[in-house]
C-alpha cells in the first residue's frame, strides 16, 4: 500500500510518493494507493493527472490501480475507487454516551457568546475567516487558533500565501497579521494539542454551552468531495446550530444522510457555491446573527430544538454502512 499524506489540493512529499508508484509500475505490480484516511477530490489534488502521465510513460494498465479514499463522491471510469466511511463516528458516539456530565444546557447569560470557531491547523480560508471573527467579533466569539510561529508544522499550514491568491483587501491582510501576532489562541482549562487525534478532538465539548452557533471550517473544500469530519460531528452531537464553510453541495450531501440544517432561520444558499465564493455570504449571516439580542437568540434556539434533537438522534444511530447505502453507487 502506497500512502499519500495530503491536505486540500496538495500531496505531501510528492517526489518520494511518485517514486514509490513508479517502482510498482516498472515491476508490473498492482498500485494500491491509500489517501491516508482522508477525503480529498483526486482531481483537484492532482492525483489523476499524475497517474495518467505515469501510466502513459510506463505503458501501465490503469485497471491495476486502486485508490482508497474517504471522499464519498469520488469516482473514475478507469481507476478502481474504494470508498471508506468517514472517521470518528463511533468515537464521537462513545464519547457522548460516556460523558453526559460535560454537556450543559446553553446558558444565554451575560457571558454567553454568539459564535464558536475552533481552528487547529490553519489554511488560507480558515485564516481569512478566523481573522475576520477576531477583528469584528472578538467579544462574541469562543475562538481557538493554534498557529504557533515557533513550530514548523504550523508554519507549513498557515495559508497566508493562499490568501494572496484570491481577491482580498488591505484590511483583510492587516486583520490576518494581527491574528497571527496574537496566536496561538487557546481556551483556558481546555487541554489542546496538535494533531488532534481521537478523543482529543472532543476536549472542546465542555464549552459548547457557552455559545450559540459554531462556524465549521471543513478539512477538504475544493473540487467534488464530501468528507464529513469530527468538525461537523461535534455540533451535531452537542445540539448546536452550525454554519459550514466547505465544498460545494456539502449541505445537500449532509441532508442526503438525513440531517437537517438551518435554512429556515438564515440563508444557506452559499452552500451551493464553490468554496471561494462562500466567505462573504457567511460573513453576511454572521452579521445577521450578531445583530440579534440574547433574548432573540434564545427564542430562535427554542424553535430549533426539534431540529437539534433530530440531528443528535440521527448521529447517535449513524452507522458507517449508511454511507455505502447512500453514496456508493
Amino acid at each position: 500500500m502506497i500512502v499519500l499524506p495530503n491536505i486540500d489540493s496538495k500531496i505531501w512529499n510528492i517526489e518520494d510518493r511518485t517514486a514509490d508508484i513508479v517502482e510498482s509500475m516498472t515491476q508490473q505490480k498492482a498500485v494500491d494507493i491509500s489517501l491516508n484516511g482522508e477525503g480529498p477530490c483526486c482531481e483537484t489534488l492532482g492525483l489523476y493527472c499524475l497517474l495518467d502521465k505515469l501510466c502513459e510513460k510506463f505503458s501501465y494498465n490503469k485497471k491495476n490501480i486502486t485508490i482508497h479514499t474517504c471522499n464519498q463522491l469520488e469516482k473514475h471510469s478507469e481507476y478502481c475507487i474504494v470508498k471508506i466511511p468517514p472517521l470518528y463516528i463511533y468515537e464521537t458516539q462513545k464519547f457522548v454516551m460516556d460523558n453526559q456530565q460535560l454537556f450543559s444546557t446553553k446558558t444565554f447569560d451575560a457571558q454567553f457568546k454568539k459564535f464558536g470557531m475552533f481552528i487547529g491547523r490553519s489554511n488560507g480560508t480558515r485564516l481569512r475567516m478566523a481573522s475576520h471573527m477576531f477583528d469584528q467579533y472578538t467579544s462574541q466569539t469562543a475562538l481557538t487558533f493554534h498557529y504557533d510561529c515557533n513550530k514548523t508544522y504550523h508554519r507549513d499550514h498557515l495559508g497566508f500565501d493562499d490568501m494572496l491568491k484570491v481577491p482580498h483587501t488591505h484590511k483583510e491582510l492587516e486583520c490576518a497579521l494581527e491574528l497571527i501576532k496574537t496566536s496561538p489562541i487557546m481556551i483556558q482549562d481546555i487541554e489542546e494539542s496538535y494533531p488532534m487525534l481521537s478523543p482529543a478532538h472532543l476536549n472542546i465539548a465542555k464549552v459548547y454551552h457557552t455559545f450559540f452557533v459554531e462556524i465549521v471550517c471543513e478539512t477538504y473544500f475544493t473540487g467534488n468531495t464530501f468528507y464529513p469530519t469530527e468538525k461537523i460531528w461535534r455540533p451535531l452531537a452537542l445540539k448546536t446550530p452550525f454554519i459550514i464553510q466547505g465544498p460545494k453541495d456539502y449541505y445537500n450531501n449532509l441532508r442526503r444522510l438525513g440531517f437537517q440544517t438551518f435554512h429556515q432561520w438564515w440563508d444557506e444558499g452559499f452552500g451551493e457555491d464553490p468554496y471561494d465564493c462562500q466567505v462573504q455570504s457567511i460573513f453576511h449571516v454572521v452579521k445577521q446573527i450578531n445583530n440579534m439580542t440574547l433574548d432573540e437568540l434564545q427564542q430562535m434556539h427554542n424553535e430549533m430544538k426539534p431540529t437539534l434533537e433530530h440531528n443528535y438522534n440521527l448521529l447517535m444511530s449513524l452507522d458507517p454502512k449508511t454511507f455505502k447505502e447512500i453514496f456508493h453507487e
